[in-house]
């Protein structure tokens, strides 16, 4: 039995991960180019299968640092009480999320110019649209 709800749980890890990196740009597309929900997840598969080398680069980053703030609150986990290192996990998680989400909305407008010719044009006429 423990080895058929392990193999479960991996499926369910892998499947997840697959499905972070093709829905990566999902919130994005929502953002800046106004789909649905729906539309959004298809568009985000549609820009990362153009442009899959730079957003697997993206997502193995983007996870790496998840597991880094994760250990790093671990760390935590043996010096105090348990929720201490969720806590200093977090607040890492947090401090780095800027950086995170500049990074995926760079790799959108450049999956976007491969896909679409999207440039600086396009770029700021989307983001006035946003800040009007």
């Amino acid at each position: 039995f423990g080895a058929v709800a392990i193999g479960i749980g991996m499926m369910c890890v892998v499947g997840g991960i697959v499905a972070y990196y093709f829905f990566l740009f999902a919130p994005i597309v929502a953002l800046i180019e106004g789909k649905s929900a729906v539309d959004a997840l298809t568009r985000s598969a549609k820009l990362v299968i153009k442009d899959w080398l730079t957003v697997l680069i993206l997502t193995a980053i983007l996870i790496g640092i998840w597991i880094v703030a994760s250990v790093i609150g671990g760390i935590f986990h043996f010096i105090g009480p348990a929720f201490i290192s969720s806590i200093v996990g977090d607040l890492i998680r947090i401090a780095l999320l800027p950086f995170s989400m500049a990074a995926a909305v760079y790799s959108y407008v450049e999956a976007r110019k491969k896909v679409d010719g999207f440039g600086r044009a396009e770029l700021a006429a989307a983001y006035s649209e946003l800040a009007a």
